[in-house]
Formats: C-alpha cells, sequence, structure tokens
C-alpha cells in the first residue's frame, strides 16, 4: 500500500475520530447542562412548594411566576433533545424521559391556566383562598416524580451516549496511531530508499564517468581523456613556452598473440605491458591506451630529446621481456614514433598524426626501436593518403592492367605459362610499382576488388591466346591471403572458367608463404578446394616466410617458386640452399620455378639441376599481352656448361 493510500485512510479515520470525540463531547456538556435544567426545575417545583405551605396565602402572581418556570424549565429539556437524541433515546428505550418533560410542560400548564382563569383581571391583587391553595398542593409532588425519573433516564442516556463514543475513541485511536506508525515507517524507508536512490545514481555517475574516460581493461585514460589531457598540455606549453614530446607506443606481432593464444591471453598481455610502460614513467607524465595494442604517452616539459631517447629505451627494453602468459613465455616488442611540440606541431590532430606516422617508419625500419617524426616522414604519409584515394578512385576509372611475364621451360626453352603482374597507370604520376599500392591495397581491403578484377582479365586473355594460337597455356595469377579467406572466391573462379571457357589446369593460383602465418582453417580450406576443382597451386617466395616440410606435405601444391634472393645472391651458402630445394622438390614429387633469373650462368646452372621453370629478366620482363610471342623459343640465352657456380653477373 502506497504512503498516498494510507494517508487518505488516516484522513478519513481521523476525521471519524474526530467527529466521535466532538460527539461525546457535546454530549457531555449535554449531560451537564440536562442536570443543570434538572436542577433548577426541582428547585423551582420546592420553591412552589414551599409557596403553597406558607402559612399565609401566597399571592396569585408569586405562583404564576413559579409555574412559568416550571413550565420553561420543562420546555428547555424537550427543545435540548436532538433528532440524533431521539434516536438513541429510541433505541435505549429512555424516550419517556421527553414524554415526562412535556407532561411536566402540559401539567404546568395547566395549573397556569386555572391560576390565570381564577383570576383574570388583576392577578398580582389576588391571594389564593385555602380551598385553591388546597388543591394546588398536590402538584409538586406531581412534577416531583416526573423529575425523578425524568434523571434517571437522562442519565442512562447519556452514560449509553459516552460509552458508545468511546467504543468509537479507543479503536479508532489505536487505527489513528498504527496509521501513523506505518507512515512513518513507510517515509522513512522511502527517504532510505532515496538515499541509497540518490548514493547509486552518485555512485552511476561516477561509472559513467570513468566509462569515459577511463579503458575498461587497463584503467589507463581513453582516447576522451587523452584529448583533453593533450589540449591542456599544449595550453601550458604554450603560456610557458616550453616543449613535450607525445609518443605513440604498438606492440610488434600481437596479432600473432591474439591468433595463437586467444583474446583472454591478449588482454592480459595488454594489462601487463600497460604497467610495464607506465613503471619507466613519471608521475606527471600521461600514459593512456589508445585502441587495441596502442598507446599514446604525453611527457611534458621536455628539456632535452635524449629525455625522450631515455624514457623510449626503457620502454621497449621493459617491452622486449617476455611475458608469462598461460604456462607460456609470450615475446612481443614495441615500436615507438616521437613527436615533439611545437616544432612537429602546435594543436591536437598534427601531433597525433606525426607521432603516428613516426611510429609506422618504426615498424618500416625493422621494428623493437623508436623514431622522431620528420618533414620526409609526413610527406611520405601524404603521400600514402593521396594513393589510397586514388587507388579506390582507379578501380571505377579502369586505370588498371596486366603484364604478362613468361614462365620458360628451361629443358626446351619454351613458353610454358604466363605470370599476370598487376599494373596502375595513374591519370597524373603515370605508372606506380606495385611495391607502393599492394602494401595500401593489402591494408585498406581493396586487394580484395582488384583480385577479382585481375581474375577476369587474367582469364580472358587466357581464351584469347588459346582460341587464337591454339597452345595449352597456364596462366598465374597472385591471390592475397586476405582474398584466400574471401567465401565466394571458390564460386567466382568457377564462375571465370565458365564464362572464358577455360579448362581449370589453364588457371594457376600463387600464394605466399604468409598465409600461414596464422595457421588460418578458412584459408586452408580454400586451397584444398582449388585443388578438388582441377586448379595448380603455386607457393611464392618459397624458403623467405613461414612455410615448413610440414607445410609442403599437408598442402595441395603442385609448383613451388624459389624466391630471387637465393637466385642471385653471390654466396655459396644460397646455392646450397638452392640446391637443397630442388632436391626436395623432387622427391616430394614437386616441381621448381625459379624466379628472378638474370644470368645464363645461372639459367644454365639450374637446368642442370633439374630445375624445371625459369622466369626473370633474362628471358623477358614483364610486358603488355601483345608483346607476348608464345612460339618464341630462349634456348639460345641457356648456356650448357657443367659445375657452373651460381654467382651473380660481374663479380
Amino acid at each position: 500500500m502506497t504512503i498516498e493510500r494510507r494517508l487518505r485512510i488516516m484522513l478519513i479515520v481521523t476525521a471519524i475520530f474526530g467527529v466521535a470525540t466532538v460527539f461525546t463531547i457535546v454530549h457531555i456538556a449535554k449531560s451537564t447542562r440536562f442536570h443543570q435544567v434538572n436542577s433548577r426545575y426541582v428547585a423551582e417545583v420546592n420553591e412552589l412548594a414551599g409557596l403553597l405551605n406558607q402559612r399565609k396565602s401566597p399571592s396569585l402572581k408569586q405562583l404564576l411566576d413559579k409555574l412559568y418556570s416550571i413550565r420553561n424549565e420543562a420546555d428547555t429539556c424537550v427543545s435540548m433533545t436532538s433528532p440524533v437524541d431521539r434516536t438513541i433515546m429510541y433505541f435505549i428505550q429512555t424516550r419517556e424521559a421527553i414524554n415526562l418533560c412535556r407532561a411536566n410542560a402540559i401539567q404546568s400548564q395547566i395549573v397556569i391556566n386555572r391560576l390565570e382563569n381564577h383570576a383574570p383581571e388583576n392577578p398580582q391583587a389576588v391571594v389564593l383562598d385555602n380551598r385553591l391553595r388546597d388543591n394546588l398542593l398536590a402538584v409538586p409532588e406531581t412534577l416531583r416524580r416526573n423529575t425523578a425519573t425524568f434523571e434517571a433516564l437522562i442519565t442512562k442516556t447519556v452514560k449509553f451516549t459516552i460509552r458508545a463514543a468511546l467504543w468509537f475513541i479507543i479503536p479508532f485511536s489505536m487505527l489513528v496511531i498504527i496509521l501513523c506508525h506505518t507512515i512513518i515507517r513507510g517515509v522513512t524507508r522511502n527517504a532510505q530508499e532515496y538515499r541509497e536512490t540518490a548514493e547509486a545514481l552518485a555512485e552511476s555517475e561516477i561509472e559513467n564517468r570513468k566509462l569515459a574516460y577511463y579503458d575498461s581493461l587497463t584503467g589507463l585514460p581513453n582516447r576522451n581523456l587523452l584529448a583533453d589531457r593533450l589540449e591542456q598540455t599544449i595550453l601550458s606549453a604554450r603560456r610557458q613556452s616550453s616543449r613535450f614530446a607525445l609518443m605513440f607506443v604498438d606492440l610488434d606481432r600481437f596479432k600473432h598473440i591474439n591468433d595463437t593464444l586467444g583474446h583472454v591471453a591478449g588482454d592480459e598481455l595488454i594489462k601487463h605491458a600497460a604497467n610495464r610502460i607506465r613503471k619507466c614513467l613519471r608521475a606527471s607524465d600521461t600514459l593512456s591506451r589508445f585502441g587495441g595494442d596502442e598507446f599514446v604517452i604525453i611527457l611534458p616539459d621536455l628539456r632535452s630529446a635524449a629525455d625522450v631517447s631515455t624514457v623510449a629505451g626503457k620502454i621497449i627494453e621493459q617491452v622486449a621481456k617476455p611475458f608469462h602468459l598461460d604456462g607460456v613465455d609470450t615475446h612481443v616488442t614495441a615500436s615507438l614514433g616521437v613527436a615533439v611540440y611545437p616544432e612537429n606541431g602546435e594543436d591536437t590532430s598534427t601531433l597525433m598524426k606525426r607521432a603516428d606516422i613516426a611510429m609506422y617508419q618504426s615498424k618500416d625500419n625493422g621494428k623493437n626501436r623508436f623514431c622522431y617524426y620528420n618533414n620526409e616522414l609526413n610527406k611520405q604519409a601524404d603521400k600514402r593518403l593521396l594513393l589510397e584515394r586514388d587507388l579506390r578512385r582507379s578501380i571505377d576509372h579502369d586505370e588498371f592492367t596486366l603484364h604478362y611475364q613468361p614462365v620458360v621451360d628451361l629443358a626446351s626453352g619454351e613458353i610454358a605459362g604466363v605470370e599476370a603482374l598487376l599494373r596502375w597507370h595513374h591519370g597524373d604520376q603515370g605508372m606506380i610499382s606495385p611495391a607502393e599500392f599492394i602494401p595500401i591495397a593489402e591494408d585498406t581491403g581493396l586487394i580484395v576488388d582488384i583480385g577479382y578484377m585481375v581474375l577476369d582479365m587474367a582469364c580472358r586473355q587466357c581464351q584469347l591466346w588459346r582460341n587464337n594460337d591454339g597452345v595449352d597455356l597456364h596462366v598465374a595469377v597472385n591471390v592475397s591471403a586476405r582474398q584466400l579467406k574471401e567465401k565466394r572466391l571458390i564460386s567466382y573462379i568457377e564462375d571465370c572458367l565458365s564464362r572464358y571457357s577455360l579448362p581449370p589446369d589453364a588457371l594457376d593460383i600463387e600464394i605466399t608463404e604468409s598465409v600461414f602465418y596464422n595457421n588460418d582453417s578458412c584459408s586452408i580450406d580454400t586451397l584444398h578446394k582449388l585443388d578438388e576443382l582441377g586448379i595448380r597451386l603455386l607457393l611464392d617466395d618459397f624458403g623467405t616466410g613461414y612455410s615448413s616440410l610440414s607445410t609442403l606435405t599437408s598442402m595441395p601444391f603442385d609448383i613451388i617458386k624459389i624466391d630471387r634472393s637465393f637466385i642471385m645472391s653471390r654466396h655459396g651458402k644460397n646455392r646450397k640452399v638452392t640446391e637443397s630445394i630442388l632436391d626436395m622438390a623432387e622427391n616430394f614429387e614437386m616441381q621448381v620455378v625459379a624466379e628472378g633469373i638474370e644470368d645464363r650462368n645461372i639459367a644454365a646452372f639450374l637446368k642442370q639441376r633439374g630445375c624445371k621453370y625459369g622466369q626473370g629478366y633474362l628471358f623477358k620482363k614483364p610486358v603488355p599481352a601483345d608483346w607476348i610471342e608464345l612460339d618464341e623459343n630462349f634456348t639460345n640465352l641457356i648456356i650448357s656448361a657443367p659445375e657452373l657456380e651460381l654467382v651473380v653477373p660481374g663479380h
């Protein structure tokens, strides 16, 4: 029951209680008045009897005055009884009291009439004679009898009324007390609930503020609080003409930890790394988690660049120590980028951008190090942004073309196939190297759409060659690790083969060893499905990445491509590596393509050691499709000589 309802009930009960109390008080007062009237009535009757018993006969006026008083007192008793009184008297059978009052009034009036009739002309002068006085002596006794009965009946009525009122007053008083108690308890409880609600709201506000400005995992300031503190640091440095450093910290190989040990272990590593970095800083420095595995540090009151170098060195050293996760010692490193106010920027966005650029430069330089921002880095970053923007636009403007590089059968010198290589002819900058735009396409995800476009173009050109020249040419297309995760890759390749009426073995798919970096099951399933379609699979850049002998035995590769770094190296060890790869491929019944052949002696050596295919500038650079002559033979470029050394020309 609500407090409002309790209050309404209490008001009703209190009103009833008040009415009962007033009723009781009124009847107590009325009882007093009844007794007073009755006392006066009795006194008047006694005085009347006294007048009649005097030796000297009273005057008619004296008797009439007393009788008038007696009648008036009787009338007063009748008029004092209200309808409620009459109802109560009727209920408790004391209504006779009213009749007695009326009877006394009537009796008095009869006597008055007789006396007034006795001497109507001059009542004041008339003195009663003895006979009339004797007749009147019985009147007081009659009036007294009525009075005694009236007194008893009135007393009974008043007692009943008071008792009945008390029956109401006592329980209703208790009910009022109980209601007051419950209301007080309710108000107290509501007040307590209000205090608890207010405290909960205050705690909630503190928690919301914490969520809004602090990272839930590490407890460090998040981006919102970082932006505010950085702005305050800029204002303070501007007023004091001082310098400060902004440092971006990114954990290297963190994604590998997440993928291999799981996100729980990754979160633990983030927390441990945050604690280690915090210990390298002063109390006045700000460490915030920017997101993922990135941290941002504000180093105020910078005196020299050496201070930043010292802090950066400590952080790199601490992060490089092993982390004990799930019972395993795990190693990560940190790449740091530093921007200094005001040299590298005077506002928040500029400093953040340039510290981020410097951090990526650290990664490009080999990771586990720090770099300061400079203008050259900014130029590189701006160029990258422009290339990214233009790369998106170029897909819709047909600025991409394919060049093809022949894959030569070293035994016959004939062209066995071609590799499709993407080229971008920028509308303003001309030809842009794949080394520049392919990494951007990988990072932005555009490589997926570009990859589908390349598959379509390569299959269409392969159909033209096969139809026009009547050769069973193979065209090899590079597919990125990101594209291998696409669920529609298989169906798209099937559509391309069907659209251009090509057999599955006309298409070779080349992938790099980076596919096996995360042991991605989706990519591996895609490779097996491609093999089931009858498409040849080539493992590109073998020996430079993450593959192993178990990879070769478990994956359905048909051909491995030896990286040009082994082919072009002057060192004898690399020649031994090349020979080992060739022997291993023979044992696994796999064919080998040697990339980067630029020297006749190298081509002859590879042929002599049983390498099936060769590819490189010695035969032909990547050229447009129209420049490819499928019947061309390169036998004259391969010198047959025993025991040739694998060396770089000119050494």
